[in-house]
């Protein structure tokens, strides 16, 4: 079967070929409508290999990246194909950061606008990225992002505001139901083809997560799943409070057992509150640092402005 590639040769088989027959239930479609329906679930048919990989992954069947399936193409071009649907799939061009968080307001809007000023001050044209916000605030007919607009102002105010956030959805739910709550859908193919924009103007481009790496942004992905595609490597923001050690670590576990381990630049912990009298903030680095692999990257107090010691962003943006 992996030689059958046309809309007519598949016709022709669908009458001739015992295995086809079979696989068509007796049905015999034209060449037109084969032809239209390949068209038009291109995005569902990339869905199917996903969730097939993903599931044998999840049964311990294979590791992600190395797997071929029999009946298509990747059976007799299994490297030529994973080259073809890295280049296909992986819209990085040019250096870029995955911001994620290890939980909701852990402070990774904050950290990215850190990131951003840091990096538009050593002269590089910055690119800001979030490929969807729920809990938008409604100003008249519209829905703003604060966060797109915090990201914004510190890149220095690039390209167009419209585009650092260009799915914006006003309850506070995970993207997906947030939209369904508006009568809507998320784009999944504007999750990724809105970093187009960005790759087209930027020296480096930040892309801010939703929520965690396994938070879903609609029935089919994640946002491991965008990590991957986008292929940055990931900042792991993370609240330094009590907990976080779990958290991080989990957020880790996450990141190194997906696609065959995802590229993590670091650990970035943050107070985005008033510390208290929590005592696990004197420790929390030292414990993390020690049962990690990735460093931690910073440290950063409550109402910091700036790092403390000199982050070279850019190039971990480049490894």
């Amino acid at each position: 079967m992996r030689r059958i590639r046309s809309s007519r040769m598949l016709e022709y088989m669908c009458g001739h070929n015992l295995d086809f027959i079979w696989l068509a239930e007796g049905h015999r479609p034209d060449h037109t409508t084969l032809s239209i329906f390949r068209k038009e679930s291109r995005q569902a048919l990339k869905d199917l290999f996903r969730q097939v990989g993903r599931l044998a992954m999840v049964m311990g069947l294979v590791r992600l990246g190395e797997v071929a399936f029999d009946g298509t193409r990747v059976k007799a071009n299994a490297n030529r194909y994973r080259r073809m649907f890295l280049e296909m799939t992986t819209v990085q061009k040019i250096p870029g950061l995955f911001i994620v968080g290890t939980d909701t307001n852990v402070g990774k809007t904050y950290v990215g606008a850190m990131i951003a000023r840091s990096l538009k001050a050593a002269g590089h044209r910055v690119g800001v990225y979030k490929p969807a916000a729920s809990g938008c605030r409604r100003v008249g007919d519209r829905l703003v992002c604060d966060d797109a607009l915090l990201l914004w102002n510190a890149a220095g105010q690039p390209g167009d505001l419209d585009r650092v956030c260009p799915q914006c959805f006003e309850a506070p739910l995970a993207p997906h139901l947030a939209a369904r709550a508006e009568g809507k859908e998320v784009n999944r193919k504007f999750l990724r083809d809105g970093l187009d924009y960005w790759l087209s103007c930027s020296d480096v481009v930040l892309v801010e997560g939703v929520g965690g790496l396994l938070s879903p942004l609609d029935d089919n992905d994640y946002v491991v799943d965008l990590a991957h595609d986008f292929g940055f490597p990931l900042v792991v923001v993370a609240r330094n409070a009590l907990g976080t050690i779990n958290h991080t670590l989990l957020t880790l576990h996450a990141a190194h057992t997906f696609y065959n381990g995802l590229n993590v630049a670091g650990i970035i912990l943050n107070q985005p509150a008033p510390p208290g009298d929590d005592p696990s903030i004197i420790s929390n680095r030292h414990e993390i640092a020690a049962r990690s692999r990735v460093p931690v990257l910073a440290e950063i107090c409550w109402n910091a402005m700036d790092f403390e010691g000199k982050l070279d962003w850019f190039s971990l943006a480049q490894r």
